[in-house]
């Protein structure tokens, strides 16, 4: 006679592979997606430094603000910077393409955005 456990024997075995199976072709997507985050906190971070690095030419020489932000992005990364200084703030937003080929179908670029400037004084 056979018993039920010898029918079932293996059942576990092929159920424990799938999930094994399924976890691990998840890790490429996690891996991918965590690049594209890292990234985009990158370019924000490199947002905020560029416009800090113009801010301080707002005071002294506002005409020149955007060139400072412009060099500080291309002496640190390949991003497009587009510049705007407006009532003594500068506003500075960054663009950059994925790198990832497989993320670039869903998010084509990664933008950052920043602004700085000179504080007033506000006293009652």
């Amino acid at each position: 006679m056979n018993s039920t456990k010898d029918k079932d024997s293996g059942q576990v075995t092929i159920l424990v592979l799938a999930i094994t199976l399924s976890i691990l072709s998840l890790v490429p997507i996690v891996g991918s997606i965590a690049e594209v985050a890292i990234a985009q906190h990158r370019l924000n971070n490199l947002a905020d430094f560029a416009a800090l690095a113009g801010g301080q030419e707002l005071e002294f020489a506002p005409e020149s603000a955007c060139d400072v932000a412009r060099n500080f992005v291309q002496s640190q990364s390949k991003a497009n910077a587009y510049c705007e200084v407006e009532n003594a703030q500068i506003y500075v937003r960054l663009k950059q393409p994925v790198s990832n080929v497989a993320v670039r179908r869903l998010i084509p670029e990664l933008t950052g955005i920043s602004r700085a400037g000179i504080s007033t004084d506000v006293t009652n």
